[in-house]
C-alpha cells in the first residue's frame, strides 16, 4: 500500500503519542509501585495500633477516592499515619483515572506500549518498502529526531538511544579502504588484520578483519570495528571494488554469512588436522 502524501507528518505522530504513552505508562507504574508500599505501611501501622481496620482500601472513599469520615476515629491523631491515608487517596485517585482509559492492570498497560511501538515501527517498515533501504532509513532519521525531541523534554530516552544508533550506523555504512587494504584475488580464509577505512564522511574508522567469503558469486568481507559506538562491533561489508565496501544489513544474508564462515572455519581445522589431506 502506498504512504499518503503527508506521511512524514503521520510518522511524527506515531512517535510522539509513542512518546507520551511511555511517559503515561511511566507513571503507572511508578503509582502502582508506591500504592502497594504504602498500603503495606498502613495496614502494618494498623494491626499495631489494634485498629477495627485492618485493610487500607477500606479508609478510602471509592466514590471520591478521599479518606473516608470516620477515619480519624479509627487511627486517631497519628500524623505521619494520616499523611499516608492521604497520600493513599490521592494514589487511589490516579489509579482510578488510569482505569478509566483501560489500564486496570499491568497487562493492560503492557499491550498498550507494545501496540504504540508496533504503531509506528510497521510505519518505518511501510517508508522502507516504499523509498528502500538506504533513502527509507534517511527519512526514519530525520523525522525520528523530531520525537526524540518532544522525548527528550519529557525525560525519556528510547527515540534518542534509536536515533543516536542511525547515526551510528550511517557512520560505518559505506567505507572506502586505501588501495591495497582489501585483495579481492585471495581465497576464501580467516586471516586477521588490522585496518583503518574512510567512511563516506571522510572520517578514519578502526577495524579488525576477521575474515573474507564468497557468497553467491559476490566477495564479503567480515570487519570488527574497534571505535565505541552504539552499535553492533561484528559487521560484514559487500565488496564492491577494492576501493567501496557496503555494509550488509539484510538478517537472511547475514545468517547464510555466518553459516558460510562457520563452515570455512571447520574445513580450515580438518585440514590442519590432516582429515582432508
Amino acid at each position: 500500500m502506498a504512504l499518503k502524501p503527508n506521511f512524514r507528518e503521520e510518522y511524527v505522530k506515531l512517535l510522539k503519542e509513542f512518546v507520551l504513552t511511555i511517559k503515561k505508562s511511566n507513571r503507572y507504574e511508578a503509582v502502582c509501585e508506591k500504592y502497594n508500599e504504602l498500603k503495606k505501611e498502613i495496614e502494618q501501622a494498623l494491626a499495631e495500633m489494634n485498629s477495627v481496620c485492618s485493610e487500607a482500601e477500606l479508609l478510602i472513599d471509592k466514590a471520591t477516592c478521599a479518606p473516608k469520615a470516620g477515619v480519624p476515629a479509627m487511627i486517631g491523631d497519628d500524623e505521619a499515619l494520616n499523611g499516608m491515608v492521604q497520600e493513599f487517596g490521592a494514589l487511589c485517585a490516579e489509579k482510578e483515572e488510569f482505569a478509566a482509559i483501560g489500564w486496570d492492570d499491568d497487562l493492560m498497560n503492557h499491550i498498550s506500549n507494545v501496540l504504540a511501538i508496533a504503531a509506528y515501527e510497521n510505519m518505518e517498515k511501510e517508508i522502507i518498502a516504499e523509498f528502500g533501504r538506504d533513502k527509507g532509513q534517511k527519512i526514519i532519521y530525520e523525522e525520528k529526531k523530531k520525537g526524540a525531541e518532544l522525548e527528550k523534554e519529557l525525560g525519556g530516552k528510547i527515540l534518542i538511544d534509536s536515533v543516536e544508533r542511525m547515526e551510528a550506523l550511517f557512520r560505518k555504512k559505506h567505507l572506502f579502504p586505501a588501495a591495497g587494504d582489501i585483495d579481492t584475488s585471495k581465497e576464501d580464509n580467516l586471516d586477521e588484520g588490522h585496518l583503518t577505512i574512510v567512511n563516506d564522511m571522510g572520517e578514519p574508522l578502526r577495524f579488525e578483519v576477521w575474515s573474507q567469503l564468497h557468497y553467491k558469486g559476490e566477495l564479503y568481507i567480515e570487519l570488527e570495528l574497534m571505535e565505541e559506538m552504539k552499535t553492533p562491533k561484528m559487521n560484514y561489508y559487500k565488496v564492491l571494488s577494492p576501493a567501496e565496501l557496503l555494509l550488509v544489513e539484510d538478517e537472511d544474508a547475514i545468517k547464510e554469512l555466518d553459516k558460510a564462515r562457520d563452515a570455512l572455519e571447520v574445513a580450515i581445522q580438518r585440514k590442519k588436522l590432516g582429515y582432508d589431506s
